[in-house]
C-alpha cells in the first residue's frame, strides 16, 4: 500500500506540473510584442518574421551593406532604390534573413519629378561567423514594372 500511495503522489505532482504549464501557455498571447536584450522587437514565435520600423531600418549594418550590393548588382546607372519606400522584415534563421520590398526610381536631380519605374523585392541573408565571401548573400531580386 505504501508503494501505491507513493506512486500516485508522484503522478499527482507530474499532473499538477503539466496543468500549470498548460495554463501558462494558454494565457500567452502569441500576438504580444516581445523585446530581446537589445530592445529589438521579436515575434511571439521563435523564428517568426518581424517587421522593422522604417525609422530603424538603417540601424542594421548588414542590411545596409546588402542594400548597397543589391542596388549595385540589380540596377543600371539610371535607376536607384527609393529609400523612403523601403519595407523590411527580419527573421532569425541561421543568421538573420532580411526580406526587402522597395520602389525603384529613375535617377534624377531634386528639380525633376522622379516617377516609380519598378517595384522590387529581394532577400539579404547575414551570417557573420562565415568566411567573408559567404557572410552576406543577396538573392532573389525580382522587379515588376509599375
Amino acid at each position: 500500500m505504501g508503494f501505491t500511495l507513493c506512486y500516485f503522489s508522484h503522478m499527482c505532482v507530474v499532473l499538477l506540473y503539466v496543468l500549470i504549464l498548460h495554463c501558462a501557455v494558454a494565457k500567452f498571447d502569441s500576438s504580444q510584442v516581445i523585446q530581446d536584450e537589445t530592445g529589438d522587437e521579436m515575434s511571439g514565435i521563435a523564428g517568426g518574421v518581424t517587421l522593422i520600423p522604417h525609422k530603424d531600418i538603417m540601424n542594421y549594418p548588414d542590411f545596409v551593406k546588402g542594400l548597397r550590393i543589391a542596388e549595385a548588382e540589380g540596377l543600371n546607372q539610371d535607376l536607384v532604390f527609393d529609400r523612403k519606400s523601403l519595407v523590411v522584415s527580419k527573421q532569425v534563421v541561421q543568421g538573420v534573413l532580411y526580406r526587402v520590398k522597395v520602389d525603384v526610381l529613375q535617377s534624377c536631380s531634386a528639380s525633376k519629378n522622379c516617377n516609380v519605374k519598378k517595384h522590387c523585392s529581394f532577400q539579404i541573408w547575414s551570417r557573420v561567423w562565415l568566411p567573408k565571401d559567404q557572410r552576406l548573400i543577396v538573392s532573389t531580386l525580382n522587379c515588376t514594372h509599375s
